[in-house]
């Protein structure tokens, strides 16, 4: 029988780098302590990386034998969250108004 952790550790090794994930995209696994205690332990171990409470990141690397991790933007990680919950982001203001072509900053 397999272990929660390496269910979970060979899902997210299936996954493209750069990927943003949550805690519960593993409830299939285990439950939601197990994993959490699953996504600490890769944590720690330097395997993924925390970015918030509940949201975990593989992370992505310059070149292929770089130690520097590439960070994801604000944006993509507000994405994430909005896709996990089903929602739109609209833009406004200033990001609106740049959106449209109206703004040259």
């Amino acid at each position: 029988m397999e272990s929660v952790e390496s269910k979970v550790q060979a899902t997210i090794q299936s996954w493209e780098r750069g990927r943003i994930f949550f805690a519960q995209d593993f409830t299939e696994f285990g439950n939601p302590d197990n994993v959490r205690q699953t996504l600490s332990s890769l944590t720690n171990k330097g395997t993924i990386m925390r970015l918030a409470r509940g949201i975990y990141y593989w992370p992505k690397y310059v070149g292929e034998h770089s130690i520097k991790v590439i960070f994801p933007t604000d944006d993509l990680i507000a994405q994430a969250i909005a896709d996990r919950d089903k929602i739109r982001i609209i833009p406004y203001g200033d990001k609106a108004a740049f959106n449209l072509g109206l703004s040259g900053t």
